[in-house]
């Protein structure tokens, strides 16, 4: 199965995106470079309004481009 992450934010969602790929790999999963990815991970700081509009957006972009992608959002925006 093949993922992305898009991150979106400050240094510790860096590092977070950068262990959820880690731990994926483990499971099997693997980097999809220039494949359609079967996940969609979204790492989320909306810590601005402006923030909160570009996840939105990626949001919605990366379900018309991975229309069979299971895609899940985490992070502070989930949260609010």
């Amino acid at each position: 199965m093949k993922f992305i992450i898009k991150t979106f934010g400050c240094r510790l969602n860096i590092a977070e995106s950068t262990e959820i790929a880690r731990q994926l790999q483990e499971q099997g999963f693997s980097l999809a470079k220039n494949e359609i990815p079967d996940l969609v991970i979204v790492n989320t700081c909306a810590v601005t309004a402006r923030a909160e509009q570009q996840i939105r957006q990626y949001v919605r972009k990366a379900k018309k481009l991975y229309p069979k992608a299971f895609i899940v959002a985490c992070g502070c925006w989930v949260d609010n």
